[in-house]
């Protein structure tokens, strides 16, 4: 078996070294890709898209047209064209890693969102409840307390004429 030489050793430690830094060093996203955050809030809107959508109960192609239609106002509204958008789901659907981060973030502040939404309407329901027990309440009130007594209708009489006094002359006058 030969000996290593020292160039050996020098030539093995810097493979060692430059293996090391190539896993460890983190894989740089591309400047013409989305950063993560844009992702996820461009991700988030486009579910919240087709959920609106889906709930319009439209045939599949006049739905795949609205979709299609809200989606491209949405890009634009972002600043961001359908190229860019394409080209970054691309590269983070390839980044397992990094488009499992994306989606974590995106499904946290949906259901964020949608408990949100449903302690408000619980919120709205309360007050409904409230207000149409206190219009119950008041109801109720109101046929306990006692009944006006009914207007008596009384037939038109002729005014009776006004008895005339005569002035009586006082005895010392």
């Amino acid at each position: 078996m030969a000996s290593w030489g020292s160039e050996q050793i020098l030539s093995t430690i810097l493979l060692l070294a430059v293996l090391i830094g190539a896993c460890s060093e983190k894989e740089k996203t591309p400047a013409d890709v989305l950063s993560k955050q844009q992702m996820t809030r461009v991700l988030i809107q486009v579910h919240l898209l087709e959920a609106k959508v889906g709930r319009l109960g439209l045939t599949h192609d006049s739905a795949k047209q609205v979709y299609n239609h809200l989606h491209y106002l949405m890009l634009e509204k972002e600043g961001i064209d359908s190229a860019a958008f394409t080209k970054s789901f691309d590269y983070y659907s390839l980044n397992h890693a990094q488009f499992t981060k994306i989606y974590n973030a995106v499904v946290d502040s949906l259901i964020e969102q949608e408990t949100r939404e449903k302690l408000l309407e619980d919120e709205r329901a309360k007050e409904d409840s409230i207000k149409s027990k206190l219009a119950q309440d008041s109801i109720k009130q109101d046929s306990v307390k006692e009944k006006p007594k009914p207007v008596v209708k009384r037939k038109f009489e002729k005014p009776r004429p006004t008895p005339q006094f005569k002035a009586k002359k006082l005895p010392n006058q």
